[in-house]
């Protein structure tokens, strides 16, 4: 198997990365998250102004979408907050980044 792989013959010395760009993909996956959770709490107020369950089966269907509901606001807060996160550090490392003395080779 001797033509396996065929690397470049040279690479770029071109390291810059779009900051940019990646900051708008983690801003759209932010307001993403941001949706979700929005959506996940506004089933959680809806499940909550449901009326009493008259008997037990009902009582049952009423506490697993309760259960559902909660577990999927919460994972989508724990998300947004996750995202926060992403974003922070990388406005750090970019500031970081800018700050640094450039260094010609």
């Amino acid at each position: 198997m001797p033509n396996h792989r065929h690397p470049p013959s040279s690479v770029s010395k071109d390291v810059h990365v779009n900051h940019r760009r990646c900051m708008e993909a983690l801003d759209t996956y932010r307001l993403e998250a941001v949706g979700v959770e929005a959506l996940a709490n506004a089933a959680n107020d809806a499940a909550t102004r449901l009326p009493f369950p008259a008997d037990a089966r009902q009582r049952q269907i009423f506490d697993r979408l309760y259960v559902l509901v909660v577990k999927a606001a919460d994972a989508a807060a724990a998300l947004v907050a996750r995202g926060d996160e992403i974003i922070d550090e990388f406005t750090a490392q970019i500031e970081e980044q800018e700050a640094a003395p450039v260094s010609e080779s």
